[in-house]
């Protein structure tokens, strides 16, 4: 998503890169805090891998448009050239037959939970501005530690 979309439409990015655009962004709608995240950054590897197919299946069942786009920096060259030939003859011969044939078991093996730390650190940030928000304290919850990573300050 763009961030000036969101941002016409009255939300607040968190976190955004230039390869990805925004990943996390968040709406103040009357007491409540509404958080968004692109993505899924709680799934593990069997979580995502399983949710592939399940895309997949909408798309040659036509409940959905578009093509779902492949996931990406989780897998490596051989699965996704896996996934870009599987792609080409969905596109060419959509059926849901041909999804039988799509294994994901070798792109299961080599994938690496890498989001797993990013993912527990904006929890743990939105849990302190919950804290600060319910204890009357007004301010910025600043670099919230997890483990090892350091946050920078998100204001609200």
């Amino acid at each position: 998503m763009r961030e000036d979309a969101l941002t016409t439409c009255g939300y607040d990015v968190l976190t955004q890169s230039a390869e990805y655009g925004v990943d996390s962004f968040v709406k103040k709608k009357k007491r409540s805090l509404f958080v968004h995240f692109q993505g899924h950054p709680e799934y593990g590897v069997a979580t995502l891998i399983e949710g592939i197919p399940q895309r997949h299946k909408r798309f040659l069942r036509h409940e959905r448009e578009t093509y779902p786009s492949m996931p990406l920096g989780y897998f490596d060259p051989e699965a996704t050239r896996l996934l870009a030939d599987f792609q080409e003859k969905a596109l060419s011969s959509p059926s849901e037959e041909a999804l039988n044939k799509l294994s994901l078991c070798p792109a299961c093996r080599k994938i690496k939970n890498t989001w797993h730390s990013s993912a527990n650190l904006h929890v743990s940030q939105l849990v302190a501005i919950c804290v600060i928000e319910k204890g009357g304290v007004s301010g910025v919850c600043r670099h919230t530690r997890v483990g090892s990573a350091r946050s920078r300050s998100i204001t609200r």
